[in-house]
């Protein structure tokens, strides 16, 4: 019973060990209106704005009026 354990540790190690990172880059886009809002409003300013996150780096670029 204790080897079938101890082997069930070491096999759950391994492949703890050999998983591949998570990556978790990617692109994320927003449009910015006063009607997206919570709760929504009458602004008449509006946006886009673009994330960028790639590796450990977060890159961002908002173009806004108003």
């Amino acid at each position: 019973m204790t080897r079938n354990i101890a082997l069930g540790f070491l096999l759950l190690a391994g492949a703890l060990l050999a998983a591949p990172r998570a990556k978790a880059d990617g692109i994320f886009t927003a449009t910015l209106l006063g009607s997206n809002e919570v709760p929504s409003n009458a602004s008449t300013a509006s946006g886009f704005i673009t994330v960028t996150l790639t590796g450990d780096s977060l890159f961002v670029d908002e173009t806004f009026s108003g």
